[in-house]
């Protein structure tokens, strides 16, 4: 919950609010742009914390809000990528060791440092255009997000067993590979 949104429901419970509301008027947008010209600090003042208050949101709205800001923030935090877990058709890693990006911004950031990147710079963007599109239209098997245990061709959507351990975590619960190496 924001800062703005905790403060106004505190003050709205203790009552403070409503003391600036019941002592300073409310005004609309084409007021303040009609008389404001006119008008004094102090009713520039008045009119702005006023405005603080203006509306006032129920407390089981807010919690809501929080609720699906935090879980929408845990949802992303959680999709990442083992970039040294992506392989290209001949089975390379083109990207170093325990590298883990979080979908969306640092995949995005990914792809413009390697535009200056003369040695298999280009390789790597458009592999990382490939995740993304994978992530778009939900094609991304479900195992490889942010399972340091799997390898995962973006191209080919194939999906395998790691011999590589360069992360030294665990996957995920629920989502440790059902399938033995070589199968």
């Amino acid at each position: 919950m924001s800062r703005t949104r905790i403060s106004r429901t505190i003050r709205f419970r203790n009552k403070l609010a409503f003391v600036v509301l019941l002592n300073f008027p409310l005004t609309t947008l084409d007021q303040r742009l009609a008389e404001g010209e006119h008008w004094t600090r102090r009713q520039w003042a008045e009119a702005r914390l006023a405005q603080l208050f203006s509306t006032r949101i129920p407390a089981e709205v807010n919690q809501a809000i929080s609720e699906t800001q935090a879980d929408a923030e845990l949802y992303i935090d959680d999709y990442k990528i083992c970039m040294h877990h992506l392989l290209d058709a001949q089975e390379g890693r083109p990207f170093p060791a325990g590298l883990r990006l979080i979908t969306h911004w640092n995949l995005r950031d990914e792809i413009k440092a390697r535009y200056g990147d003369t040695a298999g710079g280009l390789t790597r963007q458009r592999m990382i255009q490939r995740v993304m599109e994978r992530i778009v239209d939900q094609s991304i098997p479900q195992v490889v997000i942010n399972n340091p245990q799997v390898d995962w061709n973006p191209f080919s959507n194939e999906v395998k067993v790691s011999a590589v351990a360069d992360l030294g975590a665990p996957a995920p619960a629920g989502m440790r590979p059902k399938w033995a190496p070589g199968t």
